[in-house]
């Protein structure tokens, strides 16, 4: 017996006490970057110091092997997309989807390595030409022989012709070499952002050339068997069922795996890469899934030449962080789903799917659309709103077309605002709506009046910077002695241009918004806002201007004393507070459910935990981690709780069988122990101040606050719930929070374990 660990140098996977028991084995890098570009079979006469020392760290000889694979796998291959190896590099760098600092390491390290201009390869990956046209026949021709002989059974699997499809530019882009890896014989990685396509356009190549099909979507909590072989209960005993993917590889199928950026199990990832890279994978129930040159006995399932394996999901990058997908990038051949580069290929989808539209509706919607993905790519928008979006209004306004033709405007108003719904309590929500506007989209309010209904003419200047919508009627004249916050109108009606009730506008003397001038702003953002001109509010007379001063100064006042901070730290609070006012009450919701179910729970083990059963031995602890399965908690356990298991309660034990690890040291906390432990760890150093032009203190700030807000809706480090009765008034604390500062120099205790944080001046400090 023989043990051999093979590991990156610079992320050894082993504890130093246990790197002590091996013999360490350096494997020397090449010594120039023109040696490590031959061991790849790439030409080059880079033989510079830095530049090799810049190549190692991003031209891996294993993606530098790939193009060279290809070359030699299939001839057609040369003709259609490898005599350049830069542009498949790239892809496997997952080059689109790097941040601008990386994407200037790599564009250095290429064109130290004399491997050419990286902005020229990236265009080029965007364009389509005659050759390619006639690389892609080809490929078919390829591929529908591959795949003429097919059972009854595997013509079923063949993707049906989606009618409505529309093969623009984007998708002729990656559609040439998509089908020359097919054929090939390489493992696909189709990366896009959700709603390019992917799905749509893989089914349409398979359509095309008759391609059986084996379908299989990931989840988070999807485990390696998903992949291999399940076993099943049934007909009084278990058996193994075998996956789609072992169907497929065994039968001669293309396996089709979407939404592999949601799995949470590397494992699962580990198996399509044994699976793409030739080593195989072992079953549970003693078989091997091997390539056909290393089957050994019965036991082993040999991969079919015709097996191919097409993995899609979205990019390993922001938004869609914590993916392990860039793990595979160098054994899959990468290809990148771009959105559609103009409005007219929006365009071209959207007649596709409802010819029946108008063109004016089409390139409308084609317009915003494309306006939206733009937004995105910029940063502006974090959501990228996509073709599927696109379509999916555009199928509810064909459904409801009258008679001429014609889509009435609250279809559209109505279509829209389900789309965008997601959003109406997002920071990006005045973006979204700016991007409206500017397309002819009347924009009045959010939810409930996304869109006015007096068509595009009913925009103004206002509307489209301030989203409100312009006053139909005149306010009444503003009175210095009758400025007050108003009545509250218990109906929740809408009220504009009045001086009676709190919270409209376009009103005078009230608290509102929008209106001519009033003690203070405030507004249920459930109604459409009108707003008087600048002209109307410049005409308001000195005395009643005075007025809503003095009532603001003796408003800030009484705040100040409710909050007991002075100006300074007031200001401070306002200014954290208001970015995350919208957050605040759905976080606040969350603590308050999980503190419901937690105190439910707790009662439940108290109960069971209490006493002796019948026949004198102790009562079960219940809603344990460990002991035996619980007969009582099945269905928590299929529905992947993984508190139930029981115990017998230890007569000479008095601590809580929940404790766990997760209580702080004796002497930190007090009283019963709480459900949950939160120690915020924040970065308190210099350059936190000194560097905030990027908000980087703003945002930690922010962040903080929200979770120190969240948390009043519970019971936190005792306090709320001494004043409920003490401990008797909730079974236990909910949460028990501190919060630590690392300033380089060591750690600072910024609010002890068991300290008051419900007051104002207690989360500012």
């Amino acid at each position: 017996f023989r043990l051999v660990v093979v590991a990156d140098a610079a992320r050894l996977p082993l504890t130093a006490e246990l790197a002590e028991c091996f013999h360490p084995v350096q494997v020397e890098d090449p010594t120039t970057a023109a040696d490590l570009l031959a061991l790849g079979g790439v030409a080059s006469s880079a033989d510079d110091a830095e530049a090799t020392a810049r190549a190692h760290r991003l031209l891996h000889l294993r993606r530098l092997l790939a193009p060279r694979h290809r070359l030699s796998a299939h001839d057609l291959g040369r003709a259609v997309c490898y005599d350049d190896p830069l542009p498949f590099l790239l892809r496997r760098l997952l080059f689109p989807f790097m941040s601008r600092q990386r994407r200037a390491e790599v564009r250095t390290a290429v064109a130290d390595a004399g491997l050419g201009d990286t902005d020229e390869a990236v265009a080029r990956e965007g364009t389509t030409s005659a050759d390619d046209d006639s690389s892609l026949h080809q490929s078919l021709a390829g591929l529908r022989a591959m795949y003429a002989e097919k059972t009854a059974e595997e013509e079923r699997l063949v993707p049906l012709a989606d009618p409505s499809f529309s093969e623009i530019a984007a998708h002729r882009s990656v559609l040439t070499p998509l089908a020359a890896d097919l054929l090939a014989g390489e493992p696909l990685l189709l990366l896009g952002t959700q709603g390019v396509g992917k799905n749509r356009l893989v089914d349409h190549l398979l359509t095309t050339v008759g391609a059986p099909r084996q379908y299989l979507s990931l989840h988070p909590d999807a485990q390696p068997d998903t992949l291999s072989a399940r076993l099943v209960v049934g007909e009084g005993g278990t058996s193994y069922e075998d996956s789609e993917l072992l169907t497929a590889a065994v039968s001669g199928h293309v396996l089709v795996v979407d939404e592999a950026d949601k799995v949470d199990h590397r494992d699962v990832l580990a198996h399509l890469r044994a699976v793409a890279d030739g080593s195989g994978i072992s079953l549970p129930d003693g078989r091997r899934l091997v390539p056909p040159e290393l089957v050994r006995d019965e036991a082993d399932l040999p991969i079919h030449p015709r097996f191919r394996l097409i993995v899609l999901g979205n990019p390993p990058f922001f938004p869609f962080t914590g993916s392990a997908l860039g793990h595979l990038s160098d054994v899959f051949s990468v290809l990148v789903l771009g959105a559609p580069g103009d409005a007219e290929q929006y365009a071209q989808v959207l007649r596709r799917a409802e010819p029946s539209l108008s063109p004016d509706v089409v390139d409308r919607l084609a317009d915003t659309f494309f306006s939206l993905r733009r937004a995105y790519d910029d940063g502006t928008l974090t959501y990228p709103y996509s073709l599927r979006e696109a379509v999916a209004v555009a199928r509810v306004a064909a459904a409801s077309r009258e008679a001429d033709g014609s889509v009435p405007s609250g279809v559209l108003r109505h279509a829209l605002e389900t789309v965008f719904a997601p959003d109406a309590l997002s920071p990006h929500r005045p973006d979204i709506l700016r991007i409206l506007a500017s397309h002819g989209w009347p924009v009045r309010g959010w939810l409930g009046s996304v869109l006015g209904d007096e068509g595009p003419a009913g925009v103004t200047a206002a509307s489209a910077h301030g989203f409100f919508g312009p006053t139909s009627h005149t306010p009444p004249t503003p009175d210095a002695d009758k400025m007050r916050d108003g009545e509250v109108d218990p109906t929740g009606a809408d009220h504009a241009g009045g001086n009676r009730f709190f919270g409209g506008s376009g009103g005078t003397d009230t608290a509102g918004l929008g209106g001519l001038i009033g003690p203070y702003r405030f507004h249920e953002h459930r109604h459409p806002i009108s707003q008087v001109s600048d002209a109307a509010k410049d005409a308001v007379p000195p005395a009643v201007r005075e007025a809503q001063r003095r009532l603001m100064a003796e408003g800030l006042a009484e705040q100040l004393a409710q909050s007991g901070l002075d100006k300074r730290r007031f200001a401070l609070y306002r200014s954290v507070r208001e970015p995350i006012e919208p957050f605040v009450a759905t976080l606040r919701a969350a603590f308050a459910r999980a503190e419901a179910r937690a105190l439910r729970r707790g009662r439940e083990d108290e109960d069971d935990s209490a006493g002796d059963d019948d026949a004198g031995r102790p009562a079960w602890v219940t809603r344990r981690t460990d002991g035996e399965l619980d007969p009582g908690a099945l269905v928590d356990a299929v529905a992947g709780d993984i508190r139930v298991f029981r115990r017998r309660r230890d007569p000479d034990d008095d601590a809580d069988p929940d404790d766990g690890d997760l209580e702080p040291e004796d002497g930190e906390t007090k009283g019963k122990p709480a459900f949950l432990y939160l120690d915020l760890l924040v970065d308190a150093s210099a350059s936190m101040y000194r560097f905030n032009g990027d908000h980087r203190l703003d945002r930690q700030l922010q962040a903080l606050l929200l979770l120190l807000e969240g948390m009043e809706a519970v019971t936190v480090n005792g306090h709320e719930a001494d004043e409920a009765g003490g401990e008797e008034g909730a079974l236990r604390r909910f949460v028990e929070v501190a919060v630590h500062g690392h300033n380089g120099d060591g750690e600072h205790e910024l609010l002890a374990w068991g300290a008051p944080i419900g007051t104002k001046a207690e989360q500012v400090e």
